[in-house]
């Protein structure tokens, strides 16, 4: 009965260590798949957001200060609107880390809103890199989407 009972315990400790050793290597990838893909993710973001841009002054005919410009660094994405409401919207990866921060400006007549967010990116399980549980397609037109909002507000 002992021997049952001693069998049982060592598969239950087995069990775990492997367990915690496939997490900790989960984990070890995780981090190497971040490491690579968050700049192409957040290339391909601006990239995104810049055709985004391009398509709509282009659809309305807007050029220079009367349209939406973006502007793309290695780890900024800035998209700005001056006339009329004024739009700017900077979106700033902290470099070596997960965290993204979205800075958002609105000024409509006298009156400035200004509001501040973290997003952060993760892995799933399939090694599909997110940022704030959304593909960079979907998180592109979600942060371009305030900037044509200021066109309906006029």
């Amino acid at each position: 009965m002992e021997d049952i009972l001693g069998l049982e315990e060592a598969a239950r400790v087995s069990a775990s260590r492997d367990r915690a050793a496939s997490a900790q290597a989960w984990q070890i990838r995780k981090g190497e798949i971040l490491r690579s893909q968050i700049p192409v993710f957040f290339s391909a973001m601006g990239e995104r957001i810049k055709t985004a841009a391009a398509d709509f002054n282009g659809e309305l005919g807007l050029d220079g200060d009367h349209g939406i410009s973006v502007h793309l660094s290695e780890r900024t994405i800035t998209i700005r609107k001056t006339q009329g409401v004024v739009f700017l919207r900077t979106i700033l990866h902290y470099f070596g880390t997960e965290r993204v921060s979205v800075t958002t400006q609105t000024v409509r007549g006298y009156r400035q809103d200004v509001s501040t967010s973290e997003m952060l990116f993760d892995v799933s399980s399939d090694g599909v890199v997110t940022l704030n549980e959304k593909s960079f397609f979907d998180l592109a037109k979600d942060l371009f989407r305030g900037a044509t909002d200021c066109y309906i507000e006029r």
